[in-house]
């Protein structure tokens, strides 16, 4: 078959837009730098592998350790709850209902005796399958709205703490009356 000048022209456009499908995928499976950062500056934050000889004992240590298969359900939910926030930012609503789930979930890591690294681990844990399944754009807003998470959770967490303090106070007084 004698080649046309239509086919060179088509096959030129053909590269051009091979060359921008494959820009485009390169850029939407490239991590930015600012969430590797991010990603690896919360798990410096996070336990270290040691712990002391008289905290094991007494089975105090990581969460995600020392009770795995509930850290894996904590951490479940807390993603659930990261999708919720992310899709209510995405459609400009108000993700005020997540609060109440929140602090559930800072009553259980409390009753897991968990603490601020508990809370950080979980965090990174949720973080990096987010930004691992999402493309760069959307990786940017889990990040964001899961900062605000990270705090709420823990300001929950330390109310918890807070209020067994306060319940361990008002007993002691009470028996010192009686």
């Amino acid at each position: 078959m004698p080649e046309t000048e239509a086919q060179p022209a088509q096959e030129v456009e053909a590269l051009r837009w091979l060359e921008q499908t494959e820009a485009v995928a390169q850029a939407n499976t490239a991590r930015p730098e600012w969430l590797e950062r991010e990603l690896a500056a919360a798990g410096l934050a996070s336990y270290g592998e040691r712990s002391s000889v008289t905290a094991a004992s007494f089975g105090i240590g990581p969460l995600r350790k020392v009770v795995p298969e509930v850290f894996e359900e904590i951490s479940q939910r807390y993603g659930s709850l990261m999708e919720i926030a992310v899709q209510w930012r995405i459609f400009k609503g108000n993700n005020h209902n997540i609060s109440d789930q929140l602090r559930s979930v800072a009553e259980d890591l409390g009753l897991l005796r968990g603490g601020p690294r508990d809370v950080v681990e979980l965090h990174s844990a949720v973080m990096r399958e987010k930004a691992n399944a999402a493309n760069p754009e959307k990786s940017e807003v889990y990040m964001e709205e899961g900062r605000l998470m990270e705090l709420e959770l823990m300001g929950h967490l330390v109310s918890h703490y807070r209020g067994q303090a306060v319940d361990v106070r008002v007993e002691g007084r009470e028996r010192g009356q009686a």
